[in-house]
C-alpha cells in the first residue's frame, strides 16, 4: 500500500501549524503506539511526541519508519 506522510511544525491541530515537509512510502503495514518518554530517547528517536504517540510504518524494504504522530497526517494514494 502506497501512503504520503505530511510532517507539520507544530500539533497538526493547531490552526497556525504549517507543513514542512511531505514523502511517499510502500508499506506493508502502520501501527500508532503510545511510548514513555524515555523509551523515546533510548530507541534513538530525535525528539518526544508531544502527546507520547507515535506512528510506525512497516516498509516493504524491510525497514521501520518512525514519525512523532501529532505532527503528522498520514494519506493513502
Amino acid at each position: 500500500m502506497k501512503v504520503m506522510v505530511k510532517v507539520y511544525d507544530t500539533i497538526k491541530y493547531d490552526p497556525n501549524s504549517k507543513k514542512v515537509s511531505e514523502k511517499e512510502f510502500d508499506i506493508i503495514s502502520f501501527k500508532v503506539r503510545m511510548l514513555r518518554d524515555e523509551d523515546v530517547i533510548a530507541m534513538g528517536i530525535g525528539e518526544v511526541d508531544p502527546c507520547g504517540e507515535y506512528l510506525f510504518l512497516t516498509l516493504t524494504g524491510g525497514g521501520i519508519a518512525i514519525f512523532n504522530n501529532n505532527l503528522c497526517d498520514m494519506f493513502k494514494v
